[in-house]
């Protein structure tokens, strides 16, 4: 699906529950923020920190105009329709190489392999069982150049396969499990909710291509402009605080708050209960981003690594 410029605007949430955070002090005006969520499950502890008044108690008013992917998220915030944005590492990183000024604000959502919420998968009677089996196959995959794309290069790379002699093709996520039944694709790299709907169709895993990254690392954050910070550096770190005081939450309650989850990401109930849960650290940290950076640079998706603490907010 080609993606177009124009935003797709949704309605903020306006409830009034109670929720512990930063207290407003009285007659303080609010700060408006506008914001780019996309429509995923690692949005979780921004749309739980907007329905408990958390943004607010902070100062801030937030505006929501949710976006369908990290790139219109991105573009949303370059081209100055809004403030803060979400967008994957990889996104952010080539955006930093290009020379716009990208700087993370706070942590989007955490690989752990203990817990993987993407991977690597093949159907249940496939004879294939490794990665050198996959030489001479074909790969589906969301995009040709998407952190797991590039992620699953470098497993192959690890695991002793010839990644050149892999043939990878884009596939939408939602038709992988038909892919691989009609066998158009030998595997399919894919994250949730897809990867739990194949499993259940009888996909069998056989590789956690984000471990060729780290065992851990931050693969999403919310970002804006350093020249937009330079101007409004305590609304930026007011946010970070939210967000991070949110997942603190989020990350244990999250069953709990599975019709929430729904309503934003559209995604029902039931499978959510099924997902591995994504999990949001309390910060970001350049050891949770440099990971990423390095894999980016080792598969010329950038010129070249660069420090992760230039990509910090200052």
């Amino acid at each position: 699906m080609v993606l177009r410029k124009t935003l797709i605007v949704a309605v903020a949430l306006c409830m009034l529950a109670r929720s512990p955070g930063e207290a407003q002090s009285p007659g303080r005006a609010l700060v408006p923020l506008l914001v780019a969520p996309i429509g995923s499950t690692d949005m979780t502890p921004f749309f739980y920190a907007l329905r408990q008044g958390m943004f607010e108690r902070a100062g801030l008013d937030v505006t929501v105009q949710q976006v369908p992917s990290g790139a219109a998220s991105t573009t949303a915030v370059v081209g100055g329709a809004v403030n803060i944005g979400f967008s994957n590492m990889l996104a952010l990183s080539i955006a930093r190489q290009k020379g716009i000024p990208v700087q993370l604000i706070a942590p989007g959502v955490e690989y752990d392999t203990t817990a993987p919420n993407v991977a690597l998968l093949v159907a249940a009677a496939s004879p294939i069982k490794n990665a050198k089996d996959l030489e001479g196959k074909v790969v589906g995959v969301t995009g040709l150049h998407d952190l797991l794309a590039v992620a699953t290069l470098a497993w192959l790379d690890k695991a002793g396969a010839d990644s050149s002699r892999v043939k990878f093709v884009e596939v939408p996520p939602g038709t992988m499990s038909e892919a691989l039944r009609s066998n158009r694709v030998d595997a399919v790299a894919v994250y949730e909710p897809f990867m739990g709907q194949i499993k259940a169709a009888g996909g069998r895993v056989i590789g956690k291509p984000y471990d060729a990254i780290g065992a851990r690392f931050v693969n999403a954050a919310w970002f804006a402009l350093g020249p937009w910070i330079d101007q409004h550096r305590d609304a930026a770190l007011r946010f970070g605080r939210v967000i991070s005081q949110a997942a603190a939450y989020t990350n244990v309650h999250y069953d709990e708050l599975i019709p929430l989850v729904s309503s934003f990401s559209k995604i029902a109930p039931e499978t959510l209960a099924q997902m591995v849960h994504v999990r949001v650290p309390p910060s970001v940290t350049p050891a949770l981003i440099q990971p990423v950076i390095d894999l980016s640079a080792k598969y010329h998706e950038i010129p070249a690594a660069f420090p992760a603490q230039e990509m910090l907010i200052r």
